[in-house]
């Protein structure tokens, strides 16, 4: 079972978990402590080649991990199951809204968090309601934007009546300047003989 939590705790914070941790010295796997090292023997051999982002993001992982309480490792166990058993469309989804969540700033983040906590203490009844306004508002916002970008596209181009076919001739049912039709050149067609 430890070694089973272990993998998934591997998984958990090698699949899903990005930083945007600041630029920083790689981390060598001697310098890990014995917990951290057993926590992270799966990826072990691969070490030394994880940006050093990834190391330290790992490592937080791990001295978070060994905060938690046992009912909330059991919670992020069924969330990384419940994660791996989704469309891989969806879990990159998840993953690009994390990265924009960590290039948040800490102010920004913090806000975030405490709408979320506000949100999870509301009734169902009540957070059905505003997912269900959230979405209406959503489904307009893209109609009004598809229209908007509609209307740009038929106002940037001339009507196809108005629109010269080749760029070296006028417009169809144009006359040249002067009124006279004449070749190219400027010069007039030479007479038929009669």
């Amino acid at each position: 079972m430890r070694n089973t939590t272990k993998t998934i705790f591997s998984l958990f914070f090698v699949l899903i978990m990005g930083t945007n941790a600041y630029a920083q010295d790689k981390i060598a796997w001697v310098d890990l402590s014995l917990e951290e090292r057993q926590m992270l023997q799966q990826l072990e051999q691969q070490w030394d080649s994880l940006a050093p982002q990834r190391q330290a993001a790992l490592r937080r992982g791990v001295s978070r991990w060994q905060q938690m309480q046992p009912e909330e490792r059991g919670q992020a166990q069924a969330q990384l199951q419940r994660y791996l058993t989704l469309p891989q469309s969806e879990r990159r989804e998840i993953n690009q809204r994390f990265q924009r969540f960590n290039s948040l700033s800490p102010v920004q983040q913090r806000r975030l968090r405490t709408a979320q906590q506000r949100f999870q203490r509301l009734s169902p009844e009540r957070r059905k309601e505003l997912r269900e306004r959230f979405e209406q508002q959503n489904s307009r916002s893209r109609r009004t934007e598809q229209a908007e970008r509609s209307a740009e596209n038929q106002t940037s181009k001339p009507p196809a009546s108005r629109r010269p076919t080749n760029a070296s001739q006028p417009p169809a049912g144009s006359r040249p300047p002067g009124g006279l039709n004449r070749s190219p050149q400027g010069a007039r067609p030479p007479r038929r003989p009669n």
